[in-house]
């Protein structure tokens, strides 16, 4: 009788470890192989879908920010804007510094050859553009020509002026 007890518990014993030994080598399987791959999202629903802080104004080209030679881009400078683009052809900043989140410039667009062209309603354009950097981060950059009291400069007078966007808030 005691052969036949040590004999069922050698049994459980072992199914048991049998069974821990299943359960660790299923549970503890390496799952190296599978990747989550996330969405891929177009430059526009990057755009819309980003908090943006305007972090530099370049004028003609030029390396330098000469912001305070031209007062005209001076107020560009501080923004902090959410950026919307509609299917209806229209875009808005809102300024994200406001609880109201009141909007800071607003126009039409229009997709050319992958670059957007926003028109405001002074009738001032910029070309908006989105750029992937090699340090991984999204940059929206917006070219536009200078304005004196909103109203453009006149062509042959043309002063460009890059402001470049990037991710808001900044790590």
């Amino acid at each position: 009788m005691k052969k036949m007890m040590n004999l069922k518990r050698r049994k459980y014993a072992y199914a048991s470890m049998f069974a821990s030994i299943l359960f660790m080598s299923v549970s503890c399987s390496s799952d190296d192989d599978v990747q989550i791959v996330p969405p891929v999202q177009t430059p526009g629903q990057i755009i819309t879908s980003t908090r943006w802080q305007t972090t530099e104004v370049f004028v003609n080209g030029g390396t330098e920010n000469k912001i305070a030679d031209y007062p005209g881009t001076v107020s560009v400078s501080t923004w902090k804007l959410a950026a919307g683009e509609t299917n209806s052809g229209t875009f808005e900043f809102r300024n994200v510094n406001d609880p109201e989140g009141t909007p800071r410039a607003q126009g039409a667009f229009e997709l050319r050859d992958g670059i957007r062209i926003l028109t405001f309603p002074n009738g001032s354009t910029a070309l908006a553009t989105m750029t992937r950097l090699d340090s991984g981060v999204n940059e929206y950059t917006q070219s536009l020509p200078e304005q004196v009291n909103g109203v453009p400069v006149q062509p042959q007078n043309m002063v460009i002026v890059r402001v470049i966007h990037k991710p808001y808030p900044l790590k």
